[in-house]
């Protein structure tokens, strides 16, 4: 299939609700969004990107992956009783284990919300894609659930868009949607209806303060006591003040 990927530019929230107005909001399937920081990263599962960084060989990656899985899978069980494997993926994800899942979410001010969070990266122009999914979410073979990190348990696709049941606050106030892939190693790029919005480096910091002004923000995205310390450095130091 042939990659079909519309660019635009934003330097503003009101840039990018035009987009999603002219050009994104045609035919019946929703769209999702990631964000990125760096306009240069790729659409791939954090476990992927550990090749040739710390792995030689997809196989080593992969051993490592299934052992910490496996750890996270056998030490959490006894807080939340959850047998299912995917469920427990998705967990592991949203706290920061790597993964072979890739986190979209239905908001576009989530997702922009991440990709300028992180003022280390105010230099550079960061990205926000969105892409309209066709495919049926948790359309997977029935014993995929428990065999995610398996290669025969990806019957007829190479990745699966799946929901993850709210078992923690991260999840639902994220609005999240979760791809998982066959082969984390290999970056999502050949799909149809795939826009990257760049977003201007020098435009991320009023972003940030317009997004919280509109109610996202560190303690909303991130609803624990990490996040309320987040957003009250923010208010009190940052938000105050033209930076």
């Amino acid at each position: 299939m042939n990659i079909t990927e519309n660019q635009h530019e934003i330097d503003s929230v009101n840039a990018l609700l035009n987009i999603i107005d002219g050009s994104l909001y045609n035919g019946r399937s929703r769209w999702i969004y990631r964000g990125h920081s760096n306009s240069s990263y790729k659409l791939q599962p954090s476990v992927g990107r550990l090749l040739k960084e710390k792995f030689s060989s997809p196989d080593e990656l992969y051993r490592y992956e299934k052992d910490i899985f496996n750890e996270f899978f056998i030490r959490n069980y006894s807080r939340f009783r959850e047998s299912n494997k995917l469920i427990n993926l998705a967990i592991a994800q949203h706290h920061g284990l790597q993964t072979r899942l890739l986190d979209w979410t239905y908001s576009p001010l989530i997702a922009l919300f991440f990709a300028i969070e992180n003022e280390l990266h105010h230099k550079e122009d960061g990205a926000l894609h969105a892409y309209q999914q066709g495919q049926g979410y948790n359309q997977y073979p029935p014993k995929f659930e428990n065999n995610p990190l398996e290669e025969d348990s990806y019957k007829d696709s190479d990745y699966y868009f799946v929901y993850a049941p709210d078992l923690t606050p991260r999840i639902s106030n994220q609005h999240g949607i979760f791809q998982i892939f066959k082969e984390p190693v290999k970056e999502f790029k050949e799909a149809y209806n795939l826009h990257k919005i760049i977003i201007k480096a020098q435009a991320k910091s009023k972003i940030k303060k317009n997004l919280f002004r509109l109610g996202i923000s560190y303690d909303t995205i991130y609803p624990d006591l990490d996040g309320l310390a987040k957003s009250i450095i923010y208010n009190n130091i940052k938000g105050n003040h033209q930076w």
